[in-house]
């Protein structure tokens, strides 16, 4: 198998997926952004980004791999990928998932034709249990990040950014593993090096940042989060050699931030954003909130990708670091900044308006891991 990722293998997956995954839209919300742009992955079959690498991977198993039946980890949405693939290419798929993976995830892998093992604990449990299950059953183990050729497939995702937006300046990616903003750094900075990629997780489970920040793989203490589909305790090696060689920064957002990246995107583009998938949102937000005292900037958004302005970077805008959704992009500076035209901001006060508001809808798990840890 190989270890390492290059462009031509993304080109090369993108042309596997033509018929498989769909080329999602790049929308856009004046709520949010004039110069933001969405890249709406949640629209993607299954509900999300996953089916592409996973697809991709499935199709490379030699005959004698895919005779022992496929096994996954998640905690929802690379499972649901994994389980069509495999159904799509006539091959058995097991799916180790948390037990308190949503239940509507675990359905919907079910009803996509794999058996579904839940597993007491958080991911990490339940991939530690899927590789058990390999070594012993013989299964091959499809691994959610840390495979070159799912981060292949997810790199098509870069390519498509690039056609879709030809001017973007900075794409903003959610991390959980890494295999996202693995894939999609590959393709952007190979072939637009001075696009800014920039990967965004939840506080509560920095595990990638951290290990970007000290130079290693750290595997960070547990935490609650919103972000159920980002909670890794501990990077692939491969994912982190990606990060540290393509991705430009990692920042990280609490609890409270997400919740309301959620309720802007309900609000403005009429998304239904699931935590992971809103958590670049928020940092885009809060980013053209701290220019807006510097000079004019341009607007981005989230999901798998974004792009943004020319403003300060992020690691100096926020000098200690702090996705299925869509995904976001920035590119030039708002033109009514630049007439001189202050455009209307939602203001702190509106700000807390709707996470008070959004606050009565949380329940107490939730609130209790709003702080950063």
């Amino acid at each position: 198998m190989e270890n390492s990722v290059t462009l031509e293998m993304i080109r090369d997956a993108r042309e596997a997926l033509k018929d498989v995954a769909e080329l999602t839209p790049v929308v856009t919300s004046t709520r949010l952004g004039k110069n933001l742009f969405i890249k709406s992955e949640n629209l993607q079959k299954t509900g999300s980004f996953k089916i592409r690498g996973a697809y991709n991977k499935i199709r490379n198993l030699s005959p004698e791999e895919a005779s022992h039946g496929v096994i996954a980890c998640s905690a929802g949405n690379h499972a649901q990928g994994v389980a069509l693939s495999a159904t799509k290419l006539g091959i058995r798929s097991v799916i180790c998932m948390p037990e308190g993976a949503p239940i509507l995830k675990v359905e919907a892998t079910r009803g996509y034709g794999a058996d579904v093992v839940l597993v007491p604990g958080i991911y990490d449990d339940a991939a530690r249990e899927a590789q058990r299950l390999a070594r012993e059953e013989g299964y091959t183990f499809a691994h959610p990040f840390n495979d070159p050729y799912v981060i292949a497939g997810q790199g098509t995702i870069g390519l498509e950014i690039l056609e879709q937006v030809p001017d973007v300046e900075q794409v903003i990616v959610p991390i959980g593993g890494g295999g996202l903003v693995s894939g999609v750094a590959v393709a952007v900075k190979s072939m637009r090096p001075n696009v800014k990629v920039i990967g965004v997780q939840a506080a509560t489970v920095p595990s990638m940042f951290v290990s970007h920040r000290v130079g290693e793989i750290t595997t960070v203490k547990d935490g609650a989060t919103i972000a159920d589909g980002i909670h890794v305790l501990t990077p692939g090696d491969l994912t982190f050699r990606i990060v540290q060689e393509y991705v430009d920064d990692i920042v990280t957002v609490s609890e409270d931030e997400i919740a309301a990246a959620i309720v802007a995107l309900l609000e403005g583009p009429k998304t239904v954003a699931e935590g992971a998938g809103a958590t670049s949102q928020d940092r885009v937000c809060r980013f053209r909130r701290q220019c807006r005292h510097h000079h004019p900037f341009p607007h981005h958004h989230q999901g798998p990708a974004e792009d943004r302005p020319h403003c300060p970077d992020l690691d100096q805008a926020d000098g200690q670091g702090r996705q299925s959704g869509p995904a976001a992009l920035l590119r030039c500076r708002d033109r009514r900044q630049r007439s001189g035209h202050r455009p209307r901001a939602r203001g702190r006060q509106d700000r807390g308006q709707l996470l008070r508001r959004h606050d009565d809808a949380r329940d107490p798990r939730r609130r209790a891991c709003a702080q950063d840890p």
